[in-house]
């Protein structure tokens, strides 16, 4: 199986998207790019500060902006205008993307944050038609790192470290009213890069520094993902400062002793999963990793194609059944795919 490279140009800067049913958003942390699902831009909305992430509302009439700063935007998507939230002290240390729409699209929900000499978070629900009123919940309990809208069921499932609990992970089931609070097992205790669930299955993959592993709804480790073809790669920290030399030999050189006497030198970096899903035909599992994307066999096992990126892949969302876009910092692509 081959996958085929599909040029896009309004996400060949995009370092993100967000997909839904009539909309691709690709983020580039100035711009947001709108376009359809066949592929044609509908509009830019540009002025923006580090946005990465997007998320359309439920009937597709507005469009979540989030900032790796202490801002947001909420744009229409019919008018294409757009209003920016800056949270203020002292719930202003960065949002780092995070937040999703409520269910009827008259809310949305922002883990906002604080520095103490630790982060704490606070949930807020920000009102749309009145941004300047918020209601705040599970204030200082959690510093909370991922919050998504769960179609399936109408709840929002959100993941934290408990700050009264010597930064226990827990996973959080919320209906809008009520939480549901479930610690993971101690031993289970990881720094979370990404979650994310499936209802179909009820489980949730965890993606971090650790590894990659799945649970279920009530936190109960049942498995743990390795890489099918790991792809360890060697970092040198000199070729991030080696253009400061501007082609100066003894500079260079200089720059490469500082840091092996620093021990930054010749570092060996595992292949880390990022991101692992399965496609909607449920035939496919999609892998992205530092070294590049993978289309798996779901029965198997077996890698069916790949592809290899320098800086690794970051993320990935289906645009329709064989088609997938990839998320990289060197831009967001599409590859198209035919089924056996």
């Amino acid at each position: 199986m081959n996958l085929d490279r599909i040029k896009c140009k309004p996400l060949e800067r995009a370092k993100n998207l967000c997909v839904s049913r009539s909309y691709i958003v690709g983020c580039t942390g100035k711009k947001a790019a709108i376009m359809d699902k066949q592929l044609n831009l509908i509009h830019t909305i540009e002025g923006l500060d580090y946005v990465y992430s997007a998320e359309v509302s439920l009937d597709e009439t507005k469009l979540l902006l989030i900032s790796t700063l202490n801002k947001f935007y909420i744009a229409d998507l019919r008018t294409f205008e757009k209003t920016r939230i800056t949270v203020k002290a002292p719930y202003n240390h960065n949002l780092e993307g995070q937040g999703c729409w409520s269910f009827d699209g008259k809310s949305v929900w922002i883990p906002v944050h604080r520095n103490t000499g630790y982060i704490n978070s606070t949930l807020r629900r920000y009102c749309v038609n009145d941004l300047t009123q918020y209601e705040d919940l599970l204030a200082d309990k959690y510093c909370l790192n991922g919050i998504s809208r769960i179609d399936a069921n109408n709840t929002y499932f959100l993941t934290g470290y408990n700050r009264q609990e010597n930064n226990r992970t827990y996973f959080i089931h919320f209906d809008g009213i009520a939480f549901r609070e479930i610690p993971l097992a101690a031993s289970d205790n990881i720094i979370t890069l990404s979650a994310a669930i499936d209802m179909k299955k009820e489980l949730v993959t965890l993606s971090s520094i650790t590894g990659c592993q799945q649970f279920t709804l009530d936190g109960k480790r049942i498995n743990t993902i390795s890489h099918p073809c790991p792809k360890n790669k060697t970092l040198h920290f000199s070729d991030v400062f080696m253009p400061l030399a501007d082609g100066d030999a003894d500079k260079q050189t200089y720059i490469k002793e500082a840091a092996a006497s620093f021990q930054l030198e010749n570092i060996s970096a595992p292949d880390r999963i990022t991101k692992y899903g399965t496609s909607s035909c449920g035939k496919y599992i999609y892998l992205a990793s530092e070294s590049g994307f993978y289309l798996i066999d779901e029965s198997t096992g077996d890698i069916l194609a790949s592809v290899s990126e320098e800086y690794g892949v970051q993320n990935f969302e289906e645009i329709a059944p064989g088609l997938i876009a990839i998320a990289t910092w060197t831009g967001v692509k599409l590859y198209s795919f035919c089924g056996k």
